[in-house]
C-alpha cells in the first residue's frame, strides 16, 4: 500500500502533521548553502587570506613568522606576533619552487614535492620580511633537510623541544615544567622578554571559544551535510588555526554560520528505514517518513507488512514501500 495517497490512515497523519507545521510558520525548508552569507563571508576570507597579504604586513612592520599556528597560536598571538602555516609554502607557485629544489639544491625529482616546494619558496624569499621559522624538536627528516637549508640562507630558527612521557601521569610535574620553559623561551625569541601572561589568558580564552562554536558547526553539518559541504569545511578547520589573519571578523563569520545552520528540528524531513532514525527525528520535533521496502518483491509498491508496524510503533508520520510516488510524496510534504 502506497502511503501517499490520502486514502491511507499514515499518509492523512502525515498529512495532518505537515499542515501543524505550515501553521506554525515552520514548514519552509532551511536555506541552502549555495545561498548562504556566511559561507560566501568565509570563501572571502580564504581568499584575501595570501602569502602576499601577509608579507605586506611584514613591511608594514608588523612581526610575522612561519610556523606557530597550531596549539602554540595563542602564545605567538600573545607576543604580537603573526603566525603563518607552512602550508602557504606550497599553495602557489609550486612547479617554480620544486624546480629551485631541483637545479640549486640537487634535490631528486622523484622527492616529496612539498618538501621541495618548501625549500624552494623559502629560498626565493630569503630577502623578504617573514625571516624566523618556529618548528618542533620532533619533526621529521626531511622538514629538517628544509630547515637546515633555510638555516643556510639567513633564516632564524628556534626550536621547541618536546619531552614524552610514554606511561600516562609519569612525570607529569616535570614534563610541565619543562615544556612552561620552553614556551617562556619561545617569548623570548620573539619579544625579548618573558610572556604577558594575562595576555596570555586571553587569547588562550579566544582560542577555546573559537573551537567551542566551530565544534557546534561540525556537529550541526552532521544533520545537514550538504549545507556545508568539503571546501567551506576545509576553510573552516584552516581558520580556527589562524583566523585568516583577522581573529574578530572570522568569529563573526561562524556566528552568522551558527545562526544560518541552527534550524529548528520541525524545519526538518527524514526518509530512513530504521527505528533509531525515525525516533530521533521525531524527538528533534521533525517529519519522519518511513522506507519499508519488500525486499522479497522489489518493485511491488507495497511495504512489508512487519517492517511498516515496526517503524510505525517508531513514530513514523507517513511509511512508504518505494519512491516510485516520489512527486505525490513531495507534494504531500511541501505543498503544490
Amino acid at each position: 500500500m502506497n502511503s501517499t495517497s490520502t486514502h491511507d490512515p499514515v499518509a492523512r497523519t502525515a498529512t495532518q502533521t505537515v499542515r501543524r507545521h505550515r501553521r506554525s510558520g515552520q514548514s519552509s525548508a532551511p536555506p541552502s548553502g549555495t545561498d548562504s552569507e556566511a559561507i560566501k563571508a568565509l570563501g572571502e576570507l580564504h581568499k584575501n587570506y595570501s602569502l602576499a597579504q601577509i608579507e605586506r604586513w611584514a613591511e608594514e612592520g608588523r612581526s610575522v613568522i612561519w610556523g606557530g599556528n597550531s596549539w602554540e597560536a595563542p602564545l605567538i598571538r600573545a607576543c604580537d606576533t603573526i603566525p603563518v602555516g607552512f602550508a602557504e609554502l606550497w599553495k602557489q607557485d609550486s612547479l617554480r619552487a620544486e624546480a629551485i629544489a631541483e637545479n640549486h639544491f640537487q634535490i631528486p625529482s622523484e622527492f616529496c614535492s612539498m618538501i621541495k616546494s618548501m625549500i624552494g619558496r623559502l629560498h626565493l624569499r630569503k630577502d623578504n620580511k617573514i625571516k624566523r621559522i618556529l618548528y618542533f624538536g620532533s619533526t621529521c627528516e626531511p622538514i629538517s633537510m628544509v630547515l637546515e637549508h633555510a638555516r643556510h640562507d639567513g633564516y632564524d630558527l628556534h626550536c621547541i623541544d618536546t619531552a614524552t612521557a610514554f606511561k600516562q601521569g609519569e612525570r607529569r610535574s616535570e614534563l610541565v615544567a619543562f615544556l612552561v620553559n620552553e614556551l617562556q623561551k619561545v617569548s623570548l625569541w620573539l619579544t625579548g622578554r618573558r610572556v604577558d601572561e594575562d595576555r596570555l589568558k586571553e587569547e588562550l580564552k579566544f582560542k577555546n571559544r573559537i573551537l567551542r562554536k566551530v565544534r557546534r558547526i561540525l556537529d550541526l553539518r552532521v544533520k545537514a551535510p550538504f549545507y556545508l559541504n568539503s571546501p567551506p569545511t576545509s576553510q573552516l578547520l584552516l581558520g580556527s588555526n589562524q583566523y585568516f589573519g583577522k581573529p574578530q571578523e572570522y568569529e563573526r563569520v561562524i556566528d552568522r554560520l551558527l545562526a544560518e545552520e541552527a534550524v529548528s528540528g520541525s524545519q526538518m524531513v527524514s526518509f530512513g528505514d530504521g527505528p533509531v532514525e525515525i525516533r530521533e527525528t521525531k524527538n528533534a520535533g521533525g517529519l519522519a517518513v518511513a522506507v519499508a521496502s519488500d525486499e522479497e518483491n522489489n518493485g511491488s509498491g507495497r511495504p512489508d507488512p512487519w517492517k511498516r508496524e515496526q517503524l510505525l510503533q517508531a513514530g513514523a508520520d507517513a511509511v512508504v514501500a518505494d519512491f516510485q510516488a516520489a512527486d505525490d510524496l513531495l507534494k504531500m510534504i511541501f505543498g503544490s
